[in-house]
């Protein structure tokens, strides 16, 4: 199998390469990313209350 041998070791070539260390935009603030989405929620909620009593109609107990 010459295509697979060769996938093989084109994905050991990438995973050697020292980019793969770097982290992109997202990743060093995750933290931010997940209080900001919190807020957010919070805020929602306290300006469309209607929201939450529609997604628990939804619920399947």
């Amino acid at each position: 199998m010459v295509i697979g041998s060769t996938m093989l070791r084109s994905a050991m070539a990438r995973q050697r390469s020292p980019k793969g260390n770097t982290l992109g935009f997202f990743e060093p603030y995750v933290t931010v990313w997940v209080f900001l989405c919190i807020g957010l929620g919070i805020a929602l909620g306290r300006l469309f209350p209607w929201v939450g009593t529609a997604l628990d109609a939804l619920s399947i107990y």
